[in-house]
């Protein structure tokens, strides 16, 4: 094996593994003292709701989740309480990458509806529980069009599954570029205007991606968000959100 193939390909995506490994051992979530106490109080905790579907090519993500933190962003397991998805327990999981507790209910629905409404409760000890819904987006992106190779310096044409719009559509595009023999990247956000997110198409500047002449490859992935209702006695910060996504990746040259 040449020392090139070596920096140019195999370290950049060791390094990659080791950053992730480290992080998985550093950054594990406290758990809460409070998830020792029987406790029936919700404005000490801070429920975080999130339905999300990603779709990337054939392969598409699924994931319902809820975590409760408290007031040091510690996460909570309920001591003898439970959070329920449209009447059904929700599935007490560990995070693999931080090791925190969550509630998973995507074993529960199986698959996401647009649009649909999901009603959760958090149950406490003594049989208080508390509401929070989420209605999902009227459309979810089916289709996302781009060419798979494209040159420096065009602008990229992106397009997809045209719908009504009532929900801000949004990009966040990764660029990918070789620096000091390591993979880099860096990243922005984009808000579409009113008439792209209406025509379902809009134009990448080339300016995006073309500033150094190492950058290899883009990731472009479209976002809506709709909010959800969040009973007003939790902690303040208590958000749900349904996230909607399609992602795709363009070579350049």
């Amino acid at each position: 094996m040449s020392a090139n193939i070596f920096n140019d390909i195999i370290k950049p995506y060791l390094l990659l593994f080791f950053s992730f490994f480290i992080i998985g051992l550093c950054s594990c979530d406290e758990d809460s003292a409070l998830s020792d106490l029987e406790f029936d109080d919700p404005s000490v905790i801070k429920p975080t709701v999130t339905i999300l579907k990603e779709v990337n090519g054939n392969n598409i993500n699924q994931e319902v989740e809820v975590y409760l933190y408290d007031k040091n962003h510690d996460q909570i397991q309920l001591k003898n309480g439970d959070v329920y998805l449209n009447g059904e327990e929700m599935i007490l999981k560990d995070n693999w990458l931080t090791d925190a507790k969550y509630y998973s209910g995507i074993e529960i629905i199986k698959n996401i509806s647009y649009p649909k409404n999901y009603y959760f409760e958090v149950e406490f000890y003594n049989g208080d529980n508390y509401d929070i819904s989420i209605r999902t987006q009227p459309n979810e992106f089916t289709e996302l069009n781009v060419a798979s190779r494209y040159p420096k310096n065009e602008n990229i044409l992106i397009s997809w599954n045209k719908f009504d719009v009532y929900y801000a559509i949004s990009a966040d595009i990764t660029v990918y570029y070789i620096e000091n023999d390591n993979v880099e990247t860096s990243s922005l956000n984009i808000n579409f205007p009113e008439y792209s997110a209406k025509n379902g198409s809009y134009e990448l500047s080339k300016s995006y991606f073309n500033f150094d002449d190492s950058i290899y490859k883009i990731d472009i992935k479209l976002s809506t968000v709709a909010e959800g209702l969040v009973d007003q006695n939790f902690m303040n910060g208590a958000f749900a959100k349904s996230i909607n996504s399609i992602s795709a990746s363009v070579e350049l040259y």
